[in-house]
Formats: structure tokens, sequence, C-alpha cells
């Protein structure tokens, strides 16, 4: 049949249809000029369809369609269909001329069937429009070189085809009439086999507040062929999209697509975590979206906790309260973990030495409730207060606290503060009694104007029975300076700090200004003129029990102890100091008659020294230096351990200093006890009947000082 005839029936069928004409078939197509032949370039206008009966329309599946091709080459390259089947495998896949096409071919074609079919990309039994037309070269008109050409039919013609696709665009055209290629021609897309994978990553998994760190986000194509139009994008942990990207072509490797510097908020708590994952489609040649795996950066604890405990005094007394004050400091960057603490509290003996600051742990565990386990912020927090009562605990002992935590650090392990320990201790009292007390002034050769302001400043508590102990003396109390907590009066030991307990308390100013007596000077007699001339003595120890009576002036430094015999009366100027050694100095308990009481007089130009032995000393007490109650006292501050005996003084002491520094007393089970004082100072009568001061031996009193009296305001 020549093409005129099939020309007519096409012409006849699209003005039927009615369709559109589309563009002039441009030449050349697939390398041929119109109307030459696809594998031998003949040209030859005469043929008939590619195939007779061309293509059933029941065919609808690739593999149908890659089966009938087939069986149609299977008739030979000599043959009108198996030219046929190799004409539409070869312009299906390109420009190959190969008759019959090689197996290479012939898989390469069934590939990119097989490959539209899984795009979708396969139309089957549509309605398309022509031009563009084509033909087998094997009639018996022309020169029938069995073969295949292309030619334009003029005009547009419509007719029902298999249509293939690369994509949104026609790649390629066949009629089911005839199994004419027509229309839009070229090769199939070539299978693309491709598999992406992302991950992502961090430069730092574990984080700290304030740290800056970088996510990195990667697509790895791992081929066999290029993936096109891969698209990208990267969210957090809350859903936000923090980058994105594409279309990318990506070859068969790894590509770094997306970075991003994060900085940690500096209140981020340990635990919290930064996470980003990559998400991109196509994942495959198939399509689909995937999500790359989570890189997450995690906020560690990077802490160091220094605990403490401050006790509210370094000292107390029995019955005393004391606060201790538990802290914890965090010096590193980021809050803790969850910490645990217990108080560890002790009671230690005297001369205990407190344990520093260890990464230890600690018991006794004292059950003080903290507040733990908890989180500790940086910088400094206040854990607990903790008041203890001091009770009965002995003087010279310490109350002990100590903090532990755990863990110290992200390391772990414990951390014991240094024990915070307050030293029991006591403010022992003097008592004064049959007398009145003198303070200011002085001795005419050691200060001409005797006019020193000397104070009264003693200690006071109340105790739990709700009196007070202090220091007092029985009769009248004056001062050239200020007067404080010092009672007067008080032949019962009543409290020094109420109004009672000041009613001999003398002032010239008002009455909350006790003291300061009115007085332009207190000259004292220091009997020092009165005794220089006596015999002479050599320096050396006194037991006063084996001395005669008289009169002696010793130049260089004395000791005295011993009993007075009855009715002894001795007088000791001592150009240096005096010491008082073994138990003291004692008169005979009881007189059988008044010229059996005994008289001592000691004085001296340096200082009375009284040793820790000594219990009691009686007589009159001279110096123009300081009379300490305890001369052997080791250096530094006293403790209940040493000069822990009380003394007592039977008689007077005139002298420029007086040192107490007994420590007995102010303790004990009881309040009463606690009132008992360190020192007593009793003026007793033997001062009045029988003195060895006096010029005579009668038994009348001489009174040797008189002072007219201002009244007290």
């Amino acid at each position: 049949m020549v093409k005129r005839i099939l020309l007519l029936a096409a012409i006849a069928s699209a003005l039927l249809t009615g369709y559109a004409a589309s563009a002039k078939a441009q030449f050349p197509v697939y390398g041929r000029q119109e109307f030459h032949g696809y594998f031998k370039n003949v040209q030859d206008d005469w043929g008939a369809d590619v195939w007779n009966g061309g293509i059933p329309v029941s065919v609808n599946t690739a593999t149908e369609f890659i089966n009938f091709v087939k069986a149609k080459l299977a008739f030979g390259p000599g043959t009108q269909n198996g030219v046929g089947a190799a004409f539409i495998i070869q312009t299906m896949i390109g420009s190959a001329r190969n008759l019959p096409p090689t197996a290479g071919q012939i898989a390469n074609w069934e590939a990119r069937v097989r490959y539209a079919e899984s795009k979708g990309w396969i139309r089957w039994n549509v309605l398309i429009s022509y031009q563009l037309n084509s033909y087998y070269q094997g009639t018996a008109a022309g020169s029938n070189p069995v073969d295949d050409a292309f030619f334009n039919d003029g005009v547009t013609r419509v007719d029902r085809a298999i249509q293939f696709m690369n994509g949104p665009s026609i790649a390629y055209e066949l009629r089911y009439a005839c199994a004419n290629p027509v229309g839009t021609l070229g090769p199939l897309a070539e299978p693309i086999d491709f598999d992406i994978t992302g991950r992502s990553i961090v430069s730092d998994a574990t984080v700290v507040p304030g740290q800056t760190f970088i996510f990195e986000h990667f697509l790895r194509n791992n081929g066999p062929d290029n993936a096109p139009g891969i698209r990208y994008a990267v969210y957090d942990l809350s859903g936000t999209r923090q980058g994105s990207g594409g279309p990318l072509t990506l070859g068969v490797r790894e590509y770094n697509v997306f970075n991003q510097n994060f900085t940690v908020p500096n209140n981020a708590l340990p635990g919290t975590q930064y996470c980003q994952f990559i998400q991109f489609t196509p994942a495959t040649d198939s399509g689909g979206t995937r999500n790359g795996p989570w890189a997450c950066a995690t906020v560690v604890a990077q802490f160091n906790l220094t605990p403490s405990v401050t006790a509210s005094a370094t000292s107390a007394q029995q019955n005393d309260s004391i606060t201790f004050t538990y802290r914890v400091n965090n010096s590193g960057p980021t809050p803790s973990t969850a910490v645990a603490c217990k108080v560890v509290a002790t009671n230690q003996p005297p001369g205990y030495v407190p344990l520093p600051q260890q990464d230890v742990d600690r018991n006794p565990d004292s059950g003080f409730a903290t507040g733990c386990p908890r989180v500790f912020l940086n910088g400094a927090t206040t854990l607990t207060t903790e008041t203890v009562s001091v009770g009965n605990l002995s003087p010279g002992s310490k109350i002990c606290r100590s903090l532990v935590v755990n863990p110290k650090n992200q390391s772990g392990g414990p951390r014991a503060s240094a024990e915070s320990c307050v030293v029991i201790a006591k403010t022992p009292y003097v008592h004064f009694l049959g007398n009145d007390v003198w303070a200011g002034g002085g001795f005419a050769v050691v200060n001409p104007a005797c006019n020193t302001a000397s104070k009264i400043a003693t200690s006071s508590r109340t105790l739990q029975d709700g009196t007070v102990a202090g220091s007092v003396v029985e009769y009248g109390a004056f001062a050239l300076g200020k007067i404080t907590n010092f009672g007067s009066g008080s032949k019962g030991l009543v409290n020094p700090a109420a109004p009672q307990g000041k009613m001999l308390t003398f002032s010239n100013i008002d009455s909350t200004n006790l003291g300061n007596y009115g007085a332009p000077q207190h000259c004292i007699n220091d009997y020092v003129a009165q005794y220089q001339s006596s015999p002479a003595l050599g320096a050396g120890t006194f037991d006063v029990g084996s001395r005669p009576n008289g009169n002696w002036h010793i130049t260089g430094n004395a000791t005295f102890h011993g009993t007075m015999p009855l009715g002894s009366q001795q007088v000791y100027m001592v150009t240096g100091d005096v010491t008082i050694d073994n138990t003291g100095i004692q008169y005979p308990g009881t007189y059988t008659k008044f010229d059996d009481i005994p008289s001592l007089v000691i004085i001296a130009t340096g200082n009375i020294n009284i040793q820790s032995s000594v219990t009691q000393m009686d007589g009159l007490y001279v110096a123009r230096g300081t009379m300490s109650t305890c001369s052997n006292a080791p250096p530094g501050n006293l403790s209940v351990s040493t000069c822990n005996a009380q003394l007592t003084v039977n008689g007077a002491v005139i002298v420029g200093n007086l040192s107490l520094l007994r420590t007995f007393g102010a303790d004990g089970a009881t309040d009463v006890t606690r009132k008992q004082p360190a020192e007593v100072i009793n003026f007793n009568p033997e001062m009045y009947l029988r003195s060895a001061l006096s010029s005579s031996n009668s038994t009348t009193l001489r009174v040797v000082d008189e002072k007219d009296l201002p009244p007290r305001y």
C-alpha cells in the first residue's frame, strides 16, 4: 500500500476528530532525513505500517509490552516484524542502529520501560495528536530496503497511542493501530538507581551553659547513580525548621549540606538536650521522604561544691544557745545534680583540733534535716540553720558541726566541710566581801596626779532560773572610770545588772552612767616610805610560819608561803617582785584571846605574783605594779585545766593593777554552782582589830584613810 493512501486515511481521521494541528515535524530525526531508513539510510517514500495489525489495546503493562516487542523481534532482521521491533527498541533508547539490537541494548531498553512504569510515566491508550509519523520501507514499490523511516504527514493527525513520559514531559509516543512511533520521540529516561541517607553530628556531645557548639548535617548518595532534585530541611526538637536547601544533584559520595552554630543558654539545666535532624526527599529513585537520626548535645553537670558551717559565736557558756548556719557554694558553671547532704555533729574534749575540709565522708550523722537531696545553683546557697543548746556541757569542751555533701562534683564522691567548733567557755566572777572597791587614781610615786580613770568592767549573765551571775562588792563601788556589769550593795549576791544590784555604785553623772566618780584624784598610800628603813633581809624564799615578829626591807625578789603563828605580826617591804607559792599564806583558824590574832603585811614596789597552787592568802597586800592571781598561767588564752582552783584572800588588796586569772566557778550542773566566784576577797575583822600597820599594840582601831563622799545620784 502506498503512503499516499495511508496519508489520505490519516487526514480523514484528523478532520473527524477536530484536534488542533501540532508543530510541523523538523528533520533530521534521529540523524536521518525524511524518507531515509533509520538503519540503512536508504531513501524510499513507499511503505506500510511498522507492524501489520499494530499493537493490541489490551497491552497495558510494561511486561506485556516488552513481551510483545520481543516476540516481534524474534522474527529476525530481514522481516517487517523484526525490523519494526528493532526500530522501536533503538529509538526508545537513543540513536543506536544495531540490527538486530545487542543483548545489552535490549536489556537497557527493557530497564527503561520498566523504570518508566515504576515512576508512573506510561499512559496506556490515550488520544494523541501528531504530524511526525513513521513507516516500514518494504512494499513492492520503491527500493524496498527493509527498514523503517520517518516522514511528515503535513497535517495534524489524532489517534490512540501508548505515551511514555520522562517526568512531566512526553518522551515517546507509539500508535496502537500500526505500531508507528509518532509525534514526540526521544529516548526514555535511563533507570536511576540511588539511595540517599542522612546523618547529623555535633562538635561536642556534652556541653555546659554558655558553650557554643556546631550542628553539622550530611547527605550521602549511596549510588550507583547520581541523585537529581534532592531537597532537605533541618528541624530541632520543637519541630522548628532551622534550615533548608535544594534541589541538589548529588554524586555518589557524602555532602556536608548545612551547619549551624548553637550557644547553650546560661540558665540551661543539666540533662537538657539540644537536638537536630535532617529530612530529605526523594530518598531513593522511587521517591519517598526520610529522616536522618537525631544529633544531640546534652548539658552536663559541671559543678564544684564547697560546704561550710558557720557558728553564731566562737564560744558559749552553759545553757547558752548556738546557731549553726549551713551553706553550700557552687563554683562550677552549671547547677549541680541532686545532692545529698548531712550534718555531722560531735562533742569533743578540751584540746581537740577541728578537722579541715576533706573529700571524705564523716560519721556520725546527726539526723538533722537539711532539705536535701537538692540541686545547687551557681553561687552560695544557705541550706539551713540549726540551734543547739549547750546545756551542762563541760567548759573547755567543744560543740562541733560539719556538713557533708555527695556528690561534690560531676565526678562524684563526698566532700566534708571544715569543722566549725564552738568552745564551751565560762566567765569567772570575783566577789569582794566586807568592804568597798575603788578603781582609779593610783600611787602618787607612780602617777603624782593620782587621776587615772580606771574602770570596773566585769561580766554577768542570766541563768536558766532567771537569776543573774556576776561579780559584786558587798558594799560600795567607786571608780574614776565607768562601772559596767558590776554589782554593789550585794551581800545577798542579787542581780548585779538590776537596780537593786547597783545601790552602792557611786556616780556623779547620772544613773545610766555609773562610775565616773567626781573626785579629781584618788591617791593610795603604798607604805613604801614608811618601811624603807626597816632592817634588811636578803632576797629569797620565806616561810612566814617560822619567822619572828618584825618589819623588814628586802632588796630583790622574794617568795612567801606558810601559816602565820598565833599573835605574829610581820611586815615585809620588798624592793622588787613578790611571789606567793605552795598553797599560799594562812592565819590560824581560831583564837583564844585578842593577842592571838596574827597580822601580815607584804608591800612590793613591783608585782605580786600568785601561783596557781595557791588557794588562800591572809593579810594585807600592797603593790605598785600588778597583782596576778595566776602568775604561772601559760601565755595566751586560759583554759579550764589551768588556774582552776578558787582563790580566797582574807584581808585587803591595794595594787596598781589587779589581774584576775582564776578559772574556777561559773559552771556546774545547777544555777547555784554557776554563781560560784573564781576569786573571793574578804575584808575580815582582823584587819580592824590587830593590824601590823598600827603604830602601837593598842586594841583600838585607828583610822588610816578618810574620805568625804558626795551624794549618789
